[in-house]
């Protein structure tokens, strides 16, 4: 005799939700994308948006303090050495806790975040519509790309209790960086704000991504979950 019992469907594996759990990502760096653009018209193309965003470096580079140890702390090596240190860390912590997709994501997500930067930094015209600030654009900002991208390879490595220590200091040295970069004249706050947006955006394009390549990989589900158990027929 053959008992067939069907046990409830699992949330996170149900059909209809699984979708949900891959475009809500995706939904959301695509929001991160209108942000960033916004931004670029606001901060780079207007007028107002120029004297603002100068008046804000400004402000925080002429301050001591903190603010000034950080600009003199400040070293375009010293934040490539953080950027690789958080990513190798990464990727240690997936080969400590193998998940599909894991480390290519990491790897996609960092490249993508930093080839974007350049490529919109170099492609983004920035009209002089103010006087005595330098005409090139500087958005979004390699330097925070690079700091804001190694935090969110942390944050795309499955969670082991490596992970679990390096997070903390990370976020706070990712934001540091934003702040010493502003400080030390190198960048405006919107270029590091476009770094964080740009890093996010790829996050969270590949979490989707990953998210629905692993629901195409995984067996049919019907709703439920069945569980056979086998007991010797006898005869009546």
């Amino acid at each position: 005799m053959t008992i067939t019992q069907t046990a409830p469907s699992d949330p996170d594996t149900s059909p209809v939700l699984r979708p949900r759990r891959g475009l809500a990502p995706l939904a959301a760096a695509t929001g991160c994308v209108a942000a960033a653009i916004a931004l670029a018209v606001a901060a780079v193309r207007t007028r107002a948006g120029q004297e603002f965003d100068q008046e804000l470096m400004l402000m925080l580079s002429l301050r001591g303090g903190i603010a000034g140890q950080l600009a003199e702390a400040m070293t375009s090596s010293g934040i490539v050495v953080f950027a690789l240190a958080c990513v190798t860390v990464a990727i240690v912590a997936a080969c400590l806790r193998p998940v599909r997709g894991a480390i290519p994501g990491i790897l996609v997500m960092f490249v993508g975040a930093n080839l974007t930067t350049q490529a919109v930094k170099h492609l983004l015209a920035r009209p002089d519509l103010i006087a005595g600030a330098s005409g090139l654009n500087s958005f979004p900002s390699g330097h925070a790309t690079l700091a804001c991208g190694a935090v969110c390879a942390l944050l795309l490595a499955p969670p082991t209790w490596l992970t679990s220590l390096t997070l903390p200091p990370a976020a706070v040295g990712a934001t540091l960086i934003g702040v010493g970069v502003i400080a030390a004249g190198w960048h405006r706050p919107s270029d590091v704000v476009g770094a964080a947006l740009v890093a996010a955006a790829w996050t969270l394009a590949v979490t989707g991504v990953l998210r629905l390549a692993r629901r195409s990989g995984s067996p049919a589900d019907s709703g439920g979950r069945t569980r056979r158990s086998f007991a010797p027929e006898t005869a009546g």
